[in-house]
């Protein structure tokens, strides 16, 4: 049987596996591979993280014009950092247009998860575009960047990124995405 040799594991092992796949098909996961569902989960995180940051970047963009206009910044800055911050003109205007920017990634990410976790190809191809991309935008950061360890950041970034590609290459994968979906 594969299992076992004895029939009580036999039937342990019948069991198992009848409850596992009735699982599995209540939560819609029966013919996806598993790791197509981890990078819908991953998108669904990077959603929240990014609802998160764009909350705090509003927060940051309200309050930095509060403590403009009551002076309290000036008071703990020297003439040359409030000339540097005076140079990039309304500050908070660019905390608001980050907001925006991570706000419609998050739209972006919760579709793209979506089209992952129901199989649809548009969300494989979007996805390996961005990892194309990442992998692009990490290697012009190694040759412009002032980070204190470019390599190690395109390093990582081109391993996940290859990684993710490699995948969603993969013969099975393409089969279950360009599959016809009921």
């Amino acid at each position: 049987t594969g299992c076992g040799k004895s029939a009580r594991y036999a039937s342990f092992c019948s069991c198992l596996e009848t409850i596992i796949n009735k699982l599995l098909f209540i939560i819609g996961m029966k013919d996806r591979p598993l790791g197509v569902s981890i990078l819908s989960i991953l998108s669904y995180v990077g959603v929240g993280v990014n609802l998160i940051l764009a909350f705090l970047f509003f927060i940051i963009g309200g309050s930095s014009t509060t403590l403009l206009e009551s002076g309290e910044l000036e008071a703990s800055l020297t003439a040359e950092e409030i000339a540097e911050l005076q140079a990039f003109g309304n500050i908070s205007g660019l905390f608001y247009v980050v907001a925006v920017v991570l706000l419609l990634f998050a739209v972006l990410g919760f579709f793209v998860g979506r089209a992952l976790w129901k199989g649809q190809n548009w969300g494989r191809v979007l996805l390996l575009i961005f990892s194309i991309m990442g992998i692009l935008v990490s290697l012009f950061s190694l040759i412009l960047s002032s980070l204190p360890n470019p390599l190690l950041n395109f390093i990582l970034t081109l391993v996940l990124n290859g990684v993710i590609i490699w995948y969603l290459m993969r013969k099975k994968v393409i089969m279950y995405f360009t599959l016809k979906k009921k």
